[in-house]
């Protein structure tokens, strides 16, 4: 989850900080290490083509938990 008021615009990043990245929850495991994890959200990040938020992000905003650990992710990229 980011903090604070640098929120990165992204399509996998809500507005209010959480992150939409399949190792952070369904696709978790104990052998993934510190530096995976951060190297899977620096890659997310810099592969981004589009500064733009998820297409969910204002409903997301409004109705999630604050915590992100018990959020019913959907991915989209499934979708294509």
């Amino acid at each position: 989850m980011f903090i604070g008021n640098n929120i990165p615009m992204h399509p996998h990043v809500y507005s209010n900080g959480h992150i939409c990245l399949s190792i952070l929850t369904d696709d978790w495991s104990p052998a993934l290490s510190v530096t995976s994890v951060c190297l899977s959200i620096v890659s997310m990040l810099s592969s981004c083509t589009e500064k733009k938020r998820p297409p969910d992000n204002a409903i997301y905003v409004k109705t999630c938990s604050k915590n992100p650990k018990k959020t019913r992710w959907f991915y989209h990229d499934d979708d294509v």
